[in-house]
């Protein structure tokens, strides 16, 4: 291989790696939006849903009392 073919696979490859990595951080994402949308029915709703209320100040230090 030559010097440019092998920095084009290197590249190739290191997309893909970050490519992979987006699907598991996506997934992470979406399983605790999840957690919280079950949790917390009355401030998370799914994605699209009509008449999604404004989170409250300070809401992260209750959620985060809930989940731990």
């Amino acid at each position: 291989m030559t010097d440019t073919t092998e920095s084009q696979a290197a590249d190739q490859s290191r997309r893909s790696i970050d490519r992979e990595a987006q699907k598991r951080s996506h997934a992470e994402v979406r399983a605790l939006l999840d957690e919280l949308i079950e949790a917390f029915p009355a401030c998370f709703k799914p994605h699209g849903a009509k008449n999604q209320p404004p989170l409250a100040i300070g809401v992260e230090a209750e959620v985060a009392v809930q989940i731990l």
